[in-house]
């Protein structure tokens, strides 16, 4: 089954695993699931995903409890029991499934199935966290840099933020550089640290290559000045075309305003590295 799966016979896959399913093999219900919930090897059928997901979850299975949580919050093949939901969550994160910690922390933080808990929430997502799940670690990062739920504290912040761009997370590198650039002087009248300039230099270009529109309109600003890096306006426009074409409407007034001073070379260079650009690959 699994070497038919991997050579996309999806109808071939299911059928086995269906048989092996039938006769309580607990992996091959949980893959069972997931093929029915996505359609692969027949139609979509989230009631039939629901129910081998319950079955792969009685024999201990975390994924499965993981999954079969996410369909009770969505009311997808079964009723919406966010009650329900979350319990199949904290079964899960008992078995130390650290995606069913973070996933609790998600829900409390949001208030699903009940009111929103952010204390709760930097319990679930610190044990993620050490687990090491960066999602989490960038979530509880937001929530000590804020002082929700937990002490306000932007040293541990900008660990947790620290280790979830380390691992690849494009918004963990923008937040970091926020941070690094509000110990600066960058915006008003504190002493200049010209390491943590180029340090948010660094991060931002990382998010801006992600995909993420506040960075790549931040780097771009930053570039313009000559802050952190060497001025360089043809990549501070190429930077504002690409947030402005995401939608950014602060970065099309800034993009507007800086090709204003650059010759029609540059601006058509900085166009043609914005039309060419696409975001990087970034790590789940």
């Amino acid at each position: 089954a699994a070497d038919a799966y991997g050579a996309n016979d999806f109808a071939a896959a299911r059928a086995v695993w269906r048989a092996l399913a039938d006769d309580g093999f607990g992996p091959a219900q949980y893959n069972l699931g997931v093929m029915l919930e996505h359609g692969r090897g027949g139609g979509v059928d989230y009631a039939g995903a629901a129910h081998w997901y319950a079955r792969a979850a009685d024999q201990d299975i975390a994924q499965a409890m993981i999954n079969l949580a996410r369909l009770h919050f969505e009311g997808r093949g079964v009723k919406r029991d966010p009650a329900e939901a979350l319990h199949r969550l904290e079964m899960a994160a008992m078995l130390d499934a650290p995606a069913a910690a973070y996933n609790l922390g998600v829900a409390r933080l949001k208030g699903l199935g009940g009111k929103a808990d952010p204390a709760e929430a930097a319990r679930w997502f610190t044990r993620a966290a050490d687990a090491g799940h960066m999602l989490a670690a960038y979530n509880l990062g937001v929530l000590y840099r804020d002082g929700s739920g937990v002490s306000r504290d932007r040293t541990r912040a900008g660990e947790l933020f620290a280790a979830a761009a380390g691992a690849g997370d494009a918004f963990a590198h923008y937040a970091l550089a926020d941070l690094l650039l509000d110990r600066t002087g960058a915006g008003g009248a504190k002493g200049i640290d010209n390491k943590a300039l180029t340090d948010a230099v660094r991060h931002l270009d990382a998010a801006a290559r992600a995909g993420v529109t506040a960075a790549q309109n931040r780097l771009a600003i930053m570039l313009a000045k000559g802050q952190g890096a060497k001025r360089d306006p043809e990549t501070a426009l190429m930077w504002f075309h690409v947030a402005a074409g995401l939608g950014a409407a602060n970065a099309a007034r800034n993009r507007d305003a800086l090709a204003r001073t650059l010759s029609q070379a540059t601006r058509a260079r900085a166009k043609r590295r914005a039309d060419a650009f696409r975001p990087a690959v970034t790590k789940p």
